[in-house]
């Protein structure tokens, strides 16, 4: 057993050799390159973070100012709604009132009407009276009634 070990060692350090000589070094200018690349790299992902956040705290500011105009309108909707029943309530007035007016106009026609054939009848009469007066002769006043 104890040949063995020293031969297992050799063995072992021939294995590890062989696979270290297969193996293609690497250039230090290519490690290099690659340092460089990635920090270029970063650099530019850092770039695009600090964009986005200002695009973030954009968006957050009209995302505020949009919450503040839509604050700002449904106040407006309320008191214009407001006004449109007011509107509305007077908008009924109006009709009522147009209602009430034209039955009052017709009332005054009505009676404007009545007083007409009324004034007619009283003229009609008191010329037939005058006619059925004038034809017939009249008599002299009475001196008595005439006041000499």
């Amino acid at each position: 057993m104890q040949r063995i070990l020293p031969g297992f060692g050799v063995l072992l350090l021939a294995v590890f050799g062989a696979w270290g000589c297969a193996k293609a070094p690497e250039a230090p200018g290519n490690v290099t390159e690659r340092l460089k690349a990635l920090e270029a790299k970063n650099t530019r992902l850092e770039g695009d973070i600090r964009a986005a956040g200002a695009v973030r705290d954009q968006l957050r500011q009209q995302i505020a100012d949009n919450e503040t105009t839509q604050t700002r309108l449904r106040d407006e909707i309320d008191q214009l709604q407001l006004v449109v029943k007011e509107r509305d309530a007077m908008k009924k007035q109006i009709m009522d009132m147009t209602a009430i007016l034209k039955v009052r106009t017709g009332e005054r026609d009505s009676v404007n009407n009545q007083f007409e054939s009324f004034r007619r009848q009283l003229r009609a009469q008191l010329d037939q009276m005058e006619t059925s007066t004038s034809s017939q002769a009249m008599p002299a006043m009475p001196s008595a009634l005439s006041g000499s």
